[in-house]
């Protein structure tokens, strides 16, 4: 249910209460006859009155029923397959809505349908009088004679004469063109001002107007966000719930008990990035949009323009490396997020934002993901630069001998699996000692057999986890050996455990005795 307080028309506005009927039918007729244009577009606002009375004066409202305090009507749409059953009804000098569309939102989310009920019902209460060439209203005239005299007395219309230097012949074209770029959208927020803000809620207190000053409110706003993502930053607008009400940042900052505690300190990092022509928006970028992200989860946020309810995963995001062949003669590395069931996330889709932790925001499902604390700032900044890298084919040694494993001890992943881009060869290792020297010293070398593969065992350093071979296989792809480096290194100490030494040239196992 919406709850607006209905103002009352004033003497300013179009069409003066005083000429409405001393009776009416019922007290929501009594009311609502005695309300100008312009009173009821303070109830339900510029964009929804604008809409509801092009519906009313379509006789677009079928079904008006108004019995005591309440009016009833439906009003079909072409994109709805049901018409919408709309009511209001005064209640304490206030105006209470429902309605079944999904333009109503709540307490003073009043939608273009209520004011097409109330304008028809103004309109069949009293009909609108047209008026004279002066502005003033005029009762004699029917619309159709008034539309004759008005052809009747038309001036001649003339050709615009084009001077040089000048843009355009006339300009009323050019002139209508920009007042139309000028209007918001139907779905445009209204910014409050900080005095519609505040208002007046109490009483002077006299000494305590130090404590409790007279526009106390009697309870903080309730605030969602309004969000709007970008490639490189996201657009965040306040707003209070259920309405399309943007409240002014720094203004509901400095004022008394507007905001909860829990909603400060988000509206003071919101603060720090207020553009410099919406008070009441808020461009974020980069670690500082992280950051913000982080602050929403639990709220309200809409994402805009479609109005999507974003929502927050626990799941956090991780970092896989993967590696496939381009032509047989190009060797692609990249690095792609994936969650526990699997799925995988690529750099290029979506909203990525580095930070501790970062976030990515899937527009299309409209779920907001962090990332694994793994992943700093840098490496996602990197990452999503250049989310893969093509190297030659040639290049395979280097790339898996040094680079990949060095980028999986940064980023804290497991090493990718090579079968998709070589063709590996697992054997269990057998070992082979030769030696040769005297009674006083006598040397050894340790050799390791991989099927019909043979290598040398170092007697210094740590041995490659890979081995490549020349050649390659029927299918083109390179040959390569995955060594059992672990049974290797423990060969090696149990040789030099039996009295060899390291010899000078580190080459071979030397005893001495």
């Amino acid at each position: 249910m919406a709850d607006t307080t209905a103002p009352e028309s004033t003497e300013n506005d179009d069409v003066s209460a005083q000429d409405s009927p001393a009776s009416s039918k019922s007290e929501i007729a009594r009311h609502v006859v005695g309300l100008s244009d312009r009173a009821i577009q303070r109830v339900v606002g510029n964009n929804a009155f604008l809409r509801g009375r092009l519906y009313a004066r379509r006789h677009v409202v079928a079904g008006l029923v108004d019995n005591n305090d309440e009016v009833r009507g439906e009003i079909s749409v072409r994109n709805a397959d049901e018409p919408y059953r709309t009511t209001a009804r005064v209640s304490d000098d206030a105006l209470v809505s429902e309605c079944t569309c999904p333009g109503w939102r709540g307490p003073t989310g009043h939608c273009k349908h209520v004011a097409a009920i109330l304008v028809a019902l103004r309109d069949r209460e009293r009909p609108p009088q047209p008026k004279n060439k002066d502005g003033e209203q005029k009762k004699g005239d029917s619309p159709k004679k008034k539309r004759k005299k008005k052809k009747k007395n038309k001036p001649e219309p003339t050709t615009p004469v084009h001077i040089p230097g000048t843009v355009s012949a006339g300009g009323k074209r050019r002139r209508s063109r920009r007042r139309r770029r000028g209007k918001g959208g139907g779905d445009s927020l209204d910014v409050i001002s900080a005095r519609d803000l505040a208002g007046t809620h109490g009483e002077s207190r006299g000494a305590f107007d130090a404590w409790l000053p007279p526009d106390a409110l009697p309870k903080p706003y309730e605030i969602e966000y309004r969000l709007t993502v970008r490639a490189t930053s996201i657009n965040v607008t306040p707003v209070i719930a259920g309405t399309r009400g943007a409240v002014p940042i720094t203004e509901v900052l400095a004022g008394f008990k507007m905001l909860s505690v829990d909603d400060r300190p988000l509206m003071r990092a919101l603060g720090r990035h207020v553009t410099r022509g919406n008070q009441a928006t808020a461009e974020v970028r980069g670690e500082d949009a992280a950051e913000v992200l982080a602050m929403l989860r639990g709220r309200r946020v809409l994402l805009e323009p479609a109005s999507m309810e974003l929502r927050f995963s626990d799941e956090p995001l991780r970092p896989k490396l993967e590696l496939d062949l381009i032509d047989d003669d190009a060797l692609r590395t990249r690095v792609v997020f994936t969650q526990k069931n699997g799925r995988r996330f690529l750099l290029n889709a979506g909203a990525w934002f580095e930070g501790t932790p970062g976030w990515y925001v899937d527009l299309s499902d409209g779920i907001a993901r962090p990332i694994v604390e793994s992943v700093p700032p840098g490496w996602l900044q990197r990452l999503f630069r250049s989310p893969a890298l093509v190297v030659p084919i040639t290049d395979l040694p280097t790339v898996l001998g040094e680079h990949i494993p060095r980028v999986a001890v940064s980023l804290g992943v497991e090493l990718p699996e090579l079968d998709q881009v070589a063709s590996v060869i697992d054997a269990e290792p057998d070992f082979e000692l030769r030696g040769d020297g005297d009674i006083i010293e006598a040397n050894v070398r340790m050799r390791v057999r991989y099927e019909d593969q043979e290598f040398d065992v170092p007697a210094i350093g740590f041995p490659s986890p890979l081995a490549f071979l020349p050649g390659s296989d029927d299918s083109g792809r390179p040959r390569v050996v995955r060594r059992d480096v672990g049974a290797e290194m423990a060969a090696m100490q149990q040789i030099m455990n039996q009295g060899f030494a390291v010899g000078p040239e580190g080459e071979s196992l030397v005893a001495r005795g």
